[in-house]
Order: structure tokens, then sequence, then C-alpha cells
């Protein structure tokens, strides 16, 4: 696996830490992560990437919460996120603050209506009306993503569909995004307006962490480890 930072010219923080981290999941009969060492700090954007079966899917798991709470199994060390414990903190919680894209939004999309779908996670935390009417219009708004209003989501393209995605999850003002391949079944144009969505969603003031296969329109180079299927730690300065 290979992790790539883009590194901000901000006061950083430790935001997500694995400390001597082992992951293994009931009936399983190795070990998906061991030993993981890894800081991640308040600003940074992050791509793991590394081949098929690597481990690459559990780390995000951990960072989202879903180990252990709906993938059990065996966890030793640890892994702070936000100040607190996977152990510990509550999934739905997390919720709040983790972002989690898929490769395939359809996947985690709960209405049939763009409009909707961008509010669903708003109106599955209580939030009232007046704000949520508020924070789906600031959404579409700030991403320039107006066309996509009140559009039947079947009908969207696999590129439209996970702009939709982007915008569902900046309403709950997540300070962590997960994304699980970004870049999957989409063409060059598309890739190139995800980019333009990170930069504008890294420029309001978060922080990014991808599962990828691929590495796209960064370039890196080999550094510091390798063990287990993972591959090399890779760092950028902006």
């Amino acid at each position: 696996m290979e992790a790539m930072r883009c590194v901000a010219m901000k006061k950083q923080f430790p935001i997500i830490s694995f400390e001597h981290a082992s992951f293994q999941y009931e009936g399983q009969s190795q070990e998906s992560l061991k030993d993981v060492k890894l800081i991640i700090k308040s600003g940074e954007f992050l791509v793991i990437t590394g081949q098929s079966g690597c481990g690459k899917t559990t780390l995000t798991r951990c960072i989202n919460n879903l180990i252990p709470r709906f993938f059990e199994g065996r966890l030793s060390g640890e892994v702070i996120v936000s100040g607190r414990s996977i152990k510990e903190s509550d999934a739905g919680e997390a919720g709040k603050e983790i972002a989690s894209i898929f490769q395939d939004p359809r996947s985690q999309f709960f209405t049939t209506n763009s409009s909707s779908e961008v509010a669903f996670a708003c109106e599955n935390y209580g939030i009232p009306h007046k704000e949520i009417v508020k924070r789906v219009n600031s959404a579409f708004q700030s991403l320039n993503m107006e066309n996509l209003k009140d559009r039947d989501i079947f009908a969207l393209s696999s590129g439209e569909r996970q702009k939709v995605a982007f915008l569902a999850a900046t309403t709950l003002n997540p300070q962590i995004y997960v994304l699980d391949e970004p870049s999957a079944n989409l063409d060059i144009h598309t890739i190139l307006q995800v980019r333009g969505i990170l930069s504008a969603l890294k420029a309001a003031g978060h922080d990014y962490c991808f599962r990828t296969q691929i590495v796209l329109l960064i370039r890196t180079r080999r550094s510091l480890f390798n063990y287990g299927g993972w591959s090399n730690l890779r760092r950028i300065n902006r």
C-alpha cells in the first residue's frame, strides 16, 4: 500500500493516528493490518494505494469507525480519530465528522432525487428544516453544481452521481473525507472535475483520506517503508 501526502501550510495537529494497530477479521487466518504506524495531521491530503488485498479498505474502515462495530474481528494497538479511540467511539456520532464516499455512489444513495439525497444526512440527524434548506442550497452553490438540483438520480451519469455524493457529504460539514476509489469508472474530464471539487473542499479547510487502486494527477517518489503488501509512503509538499 502506498500513501501520498499534500501538506497544507497551516498549523497542523494529529487528527488520525494508528499506533501499532493490527486487525484480523473474524474467521480469517491472517491479519489484514499488521503493526500499522501512521499519523495524519489536520490539513493533510493523503492518497493510499496498493494491490488488491493489501489492506486499503481495512484501513479506511478503521478511520470511518466501521471497524470494530460493523466489521468484527480482533483489533490490537490503537486507532485514534479526532481524539477518540475507535474502540470506544460511536459510529453514528462519528458519521457527523467523517464522510465516506464510495466507488459506486449508488450503493450509498437513500433517495431517487438529487436534492433529497443531499438533504438526507441532515434529516437523519434531526437538523431543523430551515437549516437543512440553507445547507443544501449552499452546497449546490458553493461547488457550482446548481444544474444537478432536483434531478432524477437514475438519469444522471456516473460522474454526476459522484458529484451528488460529494454534495451530500458536505452538508454535515465533516472534518474528514474518506473516499473509496473516487475516480473509478470516470473519464478524464470528470476526473479533473472531481479534482476541482476536492480543491474547493480543501480550501474550505477539510481533511481527506482516499483509498484508491491508482494514482492520478499527482507525481510521487518511493520512500520509507514496505511490508505485508503495503508499498511506500509518498509525500508531496505544496
